[in-house]
């Protein structure tokens, strides 16, 4: 039988369980870093005993060098596929990916995959309905912008974070001042440097998260959760309840059909893709998007639900394509 091997880049946060789901398939994985450094907040949790290799680049690597050092350490191997394990191994993983000609999301719209900002441009580009904003290092500008634009309040958060770190309501110029304060010259969760910070209008609406899945283009949408949060003064907000939706529900027939414009958008092909949706009076609008698994969920719980997860059904869609796509078409 032929071995079959598969490589994923910056396996922490969920991506951390997917060595185990490929193993159950007969796919031993090679761990390639973004970094030299797994960041703080994953490091606790990374085995380098679950891979059959970890490829660490050098600190003085810039990203183009960092992808030849791993071009050069995987060639003459043979794998299926390249995997982001989480929100940092997003770009690495598509230029991998395309250069050694595997199942890709290719590499021209990566940064509009990562950057919150270049996202929103490139849904407006495609007629998807996206969020106002600005971006800026400079609290009086993000201040005037509001003004102008006659918003009550403001979402700043960080350009490429990840989950809520650092995401701050604003309504004053005191309280934007304060969110430039705690963002701008931050190294965030994802080991990046915060140059600038995202000024965004804030949508008043019932909140979602709608998980799915690609395969050569097709989407499928694998779950759908509406959730209730808990202001946090000066700050951000904590979920406070989660619900998951009956695929029967005519808000997850409009849920689905904007995401998977907004996968079109923004040229996702292959694997898992993460969405948070705010439904207003207008329609959905995307309000955060990960190329890549969800990040903090619970999966057993998930797995009680639905009888499978996130993590399980995208090991399953690169193991076993064909029989995932007729399991999900049977779905709809």
């Amino acid at each position: 039988m032929k071995e079959r091997n598969c490589v994923i880049v910056d396996a922490y946060s969920t991506g951390r369980y997917l060595p185990e789901q490929f193993k159950r398939y007969g796919i031993g994985t090679v761990h390639v870093m973004s970094a030299a450094q797994i960041p703080p907040i994953f490091q606790a949790h990374f085995d380098a005993n679950l891979y059959d290799e970890v490829i660490r680049p050098s600190e003085r690597m810039g990203y183009d060098d960092i992808v030849e050092y791993h071009l050069q350490a995987l060639h003459g191997r043979e794998f299926e596929f390249v995997i982001a394990g989480c929100e940092s191994g997003v770009e690495l993983a598509d230029s991998l990916s395309e250069r050694l000609g595997l199942p890709s999301n290719g590499t021209a719209l990566s940064a509009a995959r990562r950057d919150k900002a270049r996202l929103s441009c490139a849904l407006t580009y495609a007629g998807v309905r996206s969020i106002r904003q600005v971006v800026s290092d400079n609290a009086v500008e993000i201040a005037s912008w509001k003004r102008e634009a006659n918003f009550d309040e403001i979402v700043i958060k960080p350009l490429n974070s990840t989950g809520t770190e650092d995401v701050f309501f604003c309504t004053t110029d005191a309280d934007i001042q304060r969110a430039l304060s705690a963002i701008v010259g931050k190294t965030n969760r994802v080991g990046a440097l915060n140059r600038f910070a995202l000024g965004q209008e804030k949508i008043n609406g019932q909140q979602y998260t709608v998980n799915a899945i690609s395969i050569h283009g097709n989407a499928f949408v694998t779950e759908a959760w509406t959730y209730d949060t808990v202001p946090i003064e000066r700050a951000s907000s904590v979920c406070s309840l989660e619900r998951l939706l009956d695929g029967s529900e005519p808000i997850v027939q409009e849920l689905s059909d904007y995401l998977e414009r907004a996968l079109q958008a923004l040229q996702i092909a292959e694997g898992p893709a993460h969405a948070e949706i705010i439904v207003d009076h207008r329609g959905p609008v995307l309000v955060d998007f990960g190329a890549r698994l969800q990040g903090t969920m619970s999966a057993k719980a998930r797995t009680m639900a639905l009888g499978h997860n996130h993590m399980t059904l995208t090991a399953w869609c690169y193991a076993d394509p064909k029989g995932f796509g007729e399991y999900m078409r049977l779905r709809v």
